[in-house]
């Protein structure tokens, strides 16, 4: 991404005990790090938005914890279905 396709934008996190929890501590980010953030943005139209991932410059991706027990729930349920199918 371009500096001039760059914009700031303020991200909303999930609570900091569910954060903490999660494993994140204040080293999960850094101060001036520049991210690619994807979330749900503002119904206002500001630039504002609701975090659900992150990829940083070396391609580290950071997800919602949230959306990782998602995902994970997701996975049990395709290999139940999968056994179950296997079966009949």
């Amino acid at each position: 991404m371009t500096a001039a396709c760059q914009k700031i934008w303020t991200v909303e996190f999930d609570g900091r005990l569910h954060l903490s929890r999660a494993g994140w501590d204040r080293t999960t980010f850094t101060v001036g790090e520049s991210l690619e953030i994807t979330g749900n943005p503002a119904r206002s139209g500001s630039a504002m938005m609701f975090f659900n991932r992150s990829v940083d410059a070396s391609g580290k991706e950071i997800i919602r914890p949230r959306v990782e027990l998602q995902n994970s729930i997701e996975e049990q349920r395709r290999q139940r279905r999968a056994q179950r199918n296997a079966q009949n």
